[in-house]
């Protein structure tokens, strides 16, 4: 994934891995002095999408009582949502069998013009499941497919 134009100059730390459950976490972090940008990308199986449910387990896990955060912008991915302040300093949403978030903290960049750059690249490079099937020799085994399904594979 390319770094967004406004953080090329920022240094960078990236952590890509898999988690016990078998999902692919991207995670960037920026610092800029005390200015802060944090990407994160959660990579789910196609087969098994459990994206939607990252979506709503981020959502509950920072309220109490009821979702505070309200919806994004209409063209980020399939459901999006952002902290109630404006301008938002979290937005997270889910894109195919991607949960993606971004957050900024004591900066002027927007999280959604992040979040917008982050979405394109998304919707250039994540592929369907049934891409991925039509893209299968006959009986091949999809169980070695995770690390190809990712984004950008």
């Amino acid at each position: 994934m390319d770094t967004p134009p406004q953080l090329r100059s920022w240094p960078k730390t990236v952590r890509d891995s898999m988690t016990a459950s078998g999902v692919r976490y991207i995670g960037m972090a920026f610092e800029l002095g005390e200015q802060r940008v944090r990407i994160v990308l959660y990579v789910h199986d196609p087969r098994r999408n459990l994206a939607g449910e990252d979506l709503l387990n981020k959502a509950n896990a920072v309220n109490t009582m009821a979702i505070n955060d309200v919806p994004g912008p209409a063209d980020l991915g399939t459901v999006s949502l952002r902290s109630p302040e404006t301008p938002p300093w979290r937005v997270y949403w889910i894109f195919r069998n991607v949960f993606a978030e971004v957050t900024v903290y004591r900066t002027s960049i927007s999280s959604i013009d992040i979040a917008r750059l982050i979405q394109a690249e998304l919707a250039r490079n994540v592929r369907t499941q049934d891409k991925i099937e039509a893209e299968l020799p006959l009986g091949s085994d999809m169980s070695g497919m995770r690390e190809k399904q990712a984004v950008g594979q």
